[in-house]
């Protein structure tokens, strides 16, 4: 009876596991169609799923949940070139989309989150890319999202060797080569006496000295240049767009910090990264519609730290 029972439980595990894969895969081929049928509409080739891009945007998505941060950067400050190339994908391409939100993944949310963001839909309807993987996490609160774009590089064709000629011998004319005369000496001469003993010095002509350049002036490009205006630092300007879905209440929040900032907010006594290095910024979150929590941003940009506090009752 014991050993039966073990062998249930491992069938039950197993089929758990199975089952997990099924639903996770399941939900990244209907992204996928939705992804493509708008491709299909603007007469772009479809996107195909690069189990190797899969696996690189699921290790960022679980990261970003297990650590606690949203940015494109990794926990080691890892670029998406570095993450993609390390995964051991070649490629002169690549993109990313990141997402995340509370409550389980949603396909459609998802889409319709990158489709009306104009950097995000630029990626997703590009023709630059030809592959992609959408690794998903959901850490029983928070969905976390990363879409990897590549194109792989395709090696050229090996050339062929080139075959090393085989040496031609000509046994009909193999002749010794006919010796050199030897030289005839030519005789000295014998010197003749001098018999003019008057010494005639020949002048050397006194060289004339080149005349000196005379410096010119640039006379119309004396002026210094006018310094670059310095940029003063960005304020704290946010958009906010808020949609009714459902029983869910959908927000987007975006600013255009014009000087490079490090971005982050604080929801739910939790710090969260947006991004370390950027101009602008822009992310989407659904809330159910009981839940009225405040989000607050903080920027900082040259040391200058600028916060401001959203209530999204």
């Amino acid at each position: 009876m014991k050993k039966s029972s073990g062998l249930i439980l491992l069938s039950l595990c197993i089929s758990l596991l199975l089952l997990v894969s099924f639903i996770s895969a399941s939900l990244e081929d209907d992204f996928f169609l939705l992804m493509n049928k708008e491709r299909t509409s603007l007469g772009k080739q479809k996107i195909t799923i690069n189990s190797n891009l899969q696996s690189i945007a699921y290790a960022h998505s679980k990261e970003m949940s297990d650590f606690n941060y949203f940015s494109h950067l990794s926990i080691k400050n890892k670029t998406v070139y570095d993450r993609i190339t390390a995964g051991g994908y070649k490629t002169n391409y690549y993109g990313e989309n990141i997402l995340a939100h509370y409550g389980k993944p949603d396909m459609n949310l998802a889409f319709n989150a990158w489709k009306n963001s104009p950097g995000h839909y630029a990626l997703m309807t590009s023709p630059d890319y030809n592959e992609a993987g959408l690794g998903i996490y959901y850490n029983g609160l928070w969905s976390y999202y990363t879409l990897d774009f590549g194109k792989a590089v395709v090696a050229p064709p090996a050339p062929k060797p080139t075959p090393t000629p085989t040496p031609v011998v000509n046994t009909t004319n193999i002749t010794k080569p006919t010796p050199k005369p030897a030289p005839t000496p030519t005789p000295t001469p014998t010197p003749a006496n001098n018999t003019n003993k008057t010494n005639i010095t020949v002048p050397k002509p006194t060289p004339t000295p080149a005349p000196k350049p005379t410096p010119v002036v640039n006379t119309t490009n004396t002026t210094k240049p006018t310094p670059a205006p310095k940029i003063n630092p960005s304020s704290l300007d946010l958009t906010v767009i808020k949609k009714q879905v459902g029983k869910y209440k959908s927000f987007k929040i975006s600013s255009n910090l014009g000087n490079l900032s490090s971005v982050s907010y604080k929801l739910d006594g939790k710090v969260r990264t947006i991004c370390n290095k950027c101009r602008k910024f822009s992310i989407s979150y659904r809330f159910p519609e009981n839940y009225n929590p405040q989000m607050e941003f903080i920027v900082n940009t040259n040391g200058k730290i600028k916060t401001k506090t959203l209530d999204f009752s």
